[in-house]
C-alpha cells in the first residue's frame, strides 16, 4: 500500500494498488486523499477494518455450527459496527474517530463473546491482547496505552463476574469450547500476521519517503554549493581586475592624500576577495575537501589596516577611532 503525495490527481490503479485505490475512492473523503500521509494511514484503518468484516463471515456459522446463535449474532452486529465505521469515514472526515472505532467495537464484541462463552476461560478472551496492538497500530502508542488499560479491566471484569456467579451458562458444550478455542489461536495467528504486515506496509511506506526526502536535501545542497562555487569564481574575475587596475593607479603620479585612497582601495578590494575565497571555502567543507594553512601576519598591520577601512565612516559621524595594543604584544604572530 503506497501512499501518493500529488494533491488533486486521482491515483492510476497498477499491479499491487487496486485495493487501496478502491478503498480510497469507496471510503476517504477529498481531505484525507489530498493528504499523503494521512491517506496512508486511513486506507491501513479501513483495510483493517473490512479484514475484521471478513473474520466475522468466518466465524458467524462456525458459531452457529457450534450450537450458539447467539454469539452468531453479536458476531453479525460487529460485522456491521465494522462496514459503518469505514462508511462513516467519509461523512466526519476524523481519522481518529474511526481508529479508536475500530479498537472499540473489537473490544465490545469480545466482552460480549466472553458472556456466552464461558467467562474469563472463553476462547474470546485470547484475543484481547489484539485491542491495545490495534489501536497503537492505527492511533499511536498514547491512544494504544488507553486501550490497554481498557482491555485489562474488561478481562478482569469478566472474571470477577465469573467469580461471583454472575454470567450466564456457556453456549458451549465442552467439547465445542475446546474446538472453538482452537479456531481462536488460529484466528489470532492470522490477526497477528496482519497487523505485522500493516506495520510492515507503513514502516516501507516511510522508508521511502524518508529516503527521497534525503534525495532531495542532498542535491539542494550539492546545488548551493555548486552556486556558490560558480558566483564567487564569477565575481572574482571582475574584483582581480579592480585591484589590477589600483595598483596601475598606485604607480602613477598621484598626491599623497590619493596614493592614500588607492591604498585604501586595495585593501577593500583585497578583503573582498578574502571573503569570496571563504565563500568558497564553505563549498569546500561541506565536500570534505577544505585544507587549513597556518600563515604568520602583522597584528598591528593588520588592525591598523581594519581601523583605516573604518576610518572614514567613523569620521562622517564625527567619531574618532582609534586602537592601542600593548608593546609586550608580539607583533608578528602565526
Amino acid at each position: 500500500m503506497g501512499s501518493h503525495g500529488g494533491a488533486g490527481r486521482e491515483p492510476v490503479p497498477v499491479e499491487g494498488q487496486r485495493i487501496p485505490v478502491a478503498v480510497e475512492r469507496l471510503f476517504l473523503p477529498d481531505s484525507l486523499r489530498l493528504d499523503g500521509t494521512r491517506r496512508h494511514a486511513a486506507i491501513t484503518t479501513v483495510v483493517f477494518g473490512l479484514s475484521m468484516v471478513l473474520w466475522c463471515l468466518v466465524f458467524i456459522p462456525v458459531h452457529v455450527a457450534l450450537g450458539s446463535e447467539r454469539c452468531a449474532l453479536i458476531i453479525v452486529g460487529a460485522g456491521l459496527a465494522f462496514i459503518g465505521n469505514a462508511l462513516a469515514l467519509r461523512i466526519h472526515g476524523s481519522l481518529a474517530i474511526t481508529s479508536n472505532a475500530t479498537a472499540g467495537i473489537v473490544l465490545v464484541t469480545l466482552f460480549a463473546l466472553s458472556i456466552y462463552s464461558g467467562g474469563y476461560l472463553s476462547s474470546a478472551m485470547l484475543w484481547l491482547p489484539s485491542v491495545p496492538m490495534i489501536a497503537i497500530l492505527l492511533s499511536g502508542w498514547r491512544t494504544g496505552l488507553s486501550w490497554l488499560v481498557a482491555s485489562i479491566a474488561a478481562a478482569w471484569t469478566i472474571y470477577l463476574l465469573d467469580q461471583a456467579g454472575r454470567l450466564p451458562p456457556s453456549d458451549f458444550s465442552p467439547e465445542n469450547s475446546r474446538l472453538l478455542f482452537i479456531l481462536g489461536l488460529v484466528g489470532i495467528i492470522s490477526c497477528i500476521t496482519l497487523l505485522s504486515f500493516l506495520f510492515e506496509t507503513i514502516a516501507e511506506a516511510l522508508r521511502r519517503r524518508l529516503d527521497a526526502a534525503r534525495a532531495s536535501a542532498v542535491e539542494a545542497n550539492r546545488a548551493k554549493s555548486s552556486f556558490l562555487a560558480r558566483m564567487s569564481h564569477e565575481i572574482r574575475t571582475p574584483m582581480n581586475g579592480v585591484l589590477g587596475m589600483l595598483e596601475l593607479l598606485s604607480n602613477t603620479e598621484v598626491t599623497g592624500r590619493q596614493r592614500e585612497y588607492t591604498r585604501f582601495a586595495q585593501q577593500s578590494a583585497e578583503s573582498l576577495l578574502r571573503i569570496l575565497n571563504d565563500i568558497l571555502d564553505f563549498s569546500k567543507i561541506e565536500v570534505g575537501r577544505l585544507e587549513l594553512e597556518a600563515i604568520p601576519f602583522d597584528l598591528r598591520e593588520v588592525v591598523g589596516d581594519t581601523l583605516q577601512s573604518l576610518a572614514a565612516d567613523a569620521e562622517a559621524k564625527g567619531l574618532e577611532l582609534a586602537c592601542h595594543i600593548e608593546q609586550e604584544v608580539p607583533s608578528n604572530l602565526e
